[in-house]
C-alpha cells in the first residue's frame, strides 16, 4: 500500500447521477453534464425490454424571450444578444430506434411538403403569366403553395427538435418533450 495523498484511489468512486435531475410534479429540471436513465425519454421502454436504445448527446440552448423585442429594432442585433446571453448545456438521453424512425419518416414527409409548395408557388406563378385572362387558378394555387409551405415549415420545427430547454434558473435547465411515463418512472 502506497501512502502517496496525490496517487488516485484504488476504487474507483461511484456518485450517483440523480442529483444531475429532478422532477418536480410538472417539470423536469436537469443539469449540464446529466445522463438521463437508460429508458427511452418518449416511450419508456429500457434495455430489458427488447428495444433497441440509441444513447444522443443533446446540446441545450436557452435564452431569455424578452430579448425577442430586439427584432422589431434589427433582427442582427437580437442575434448577436442572443448569442451572447444564451445559457448552454450538453445532456445524454436514450432514444427507441422505432420512435426515431418513425419522426424521421415524418421529417421527410415536411420535407416533401417545401418541395410541393415550391412547385405549387412557381406554377401559379408561371400561370398567371401565361394565361392572363383566368388569374383565379394561378391565385389559387398560390395560395396553396403558401399554405403548404406554412404548415411544412411547422412540422418540421415541430418535429425534428425531440426535447426543448424551456428555462433557466441556477444552473437547471427545465425541459420540455419528455413524455409522462417516462417522467412518472423518475
Amino acid at each position: 500500500m502506497d501512502n502517496n495523498l496525490y496517487a488516485p484511489p484504488e476504487t474507483p468512486i461511484i456518485t450517483s447521477n440523480a442529483s444531475m435531475w429532478r422532477y418536480d410534479g410538472k417539470h423536469l429540471w436537469i443539469k449540464d453534464g446529466a445522463i438521463l436513465p437508460e429508458r427511452c425519454i418518449v416511450t419508456n421502454k429500457s434495455k430489458t425490454e427488447n428495444s433497441n436504445l440509441r444513447i444522443m448527446e443533446k446540446r441545450l440552448t436557452w435564452s431569455s424571450p424578452y430579448f425577442a423585442f430586439l427584432i422589431l429594432i434589427n433582427i442582427f442585433l437580437y442575434l448577436i444578444v442572443a448569442l451572447c446571453v444564451q445559457k448552454k448545456g450538453k445532456i445524454t438521453i436514450h432514444i427507441d430506434q422505432s420512435f426515431l424512425k418513425k419522426r424521421n419518416r415524418r421529417c421527410c414527409a415536411a420535407l416533401f411538403g417545401i418541395i410541393l409548395s415550391c412547385a405549387l408557388l412557381i406554377g401559379g406563378a408561371v400561370y398567371n403569366d401565361q394565361y392572363v385572362h383566368n388569374e383565379l387558378i394561378g391565385a389559387i394555387l398560390m395560395i396553396t403553395g403558401f399554405l403548404t409551405l406554412l404548415t411544412s415549415v411547422y412540422l418540421i420545427i415541430r418535429f425534428s427538435s425531440l426535447i426543448r430547454a424551456t428555462k433557466h434558473t441556477e444552473g437547471w435547465f427545465r425541459l420540455s418533450g419528455v413524455k409522462q411515463p417516462f417522467l412518472d418512472s423518475l
